[in-house]
């Protein structure tokens, strides 16, 4: 059993001072956080600072230069299609992980 969360919202759009993550604090099973470097709605900072408040076992897999839709410039050379396959595989690595245990 296990909660995974993509393009976790954490905050209003630009305004990290706004975090909202109450809800986090009172979960117990496992949890995945696959975000994006470039989300505006969750500042990695504070969103590593609230997740070592957790008491769950927490994995935290960042996208560079993704934003909260997972979609990269195309400066980094990476297609929609490689962003999404990555996000798929970490959450499908994570999912048996968990169903091992």
């Amino acid at each position: 059993e296990g909660l995974f969360f993509l393009g976790y919202q954490l905050h209003k759009t630009g305004q990290p001072e706004s975090a909202r993550a109450e809800n986090l604090y009172r979960i117990i099973s496992p949890m995945l956080f696959v975000q994006g470097t470039r989300d505006r709605t969750c500042d990695l900072d504070v969103l590593r600072a609230t997740l070592g408040r957790v008491g769950a076992p927490i994995t935290l897999h960042v996208v560079p230069e993704a934003d909260h839709r997972f979609r990269a410039p195309k400066r980094t050379g990476r297609t929609a299609e490689e962003v999404y396959e990555e996000v798929l595989a970490t959450v499908e690595t994570w999912i048996a992980k968990i169903l091992e245990s």
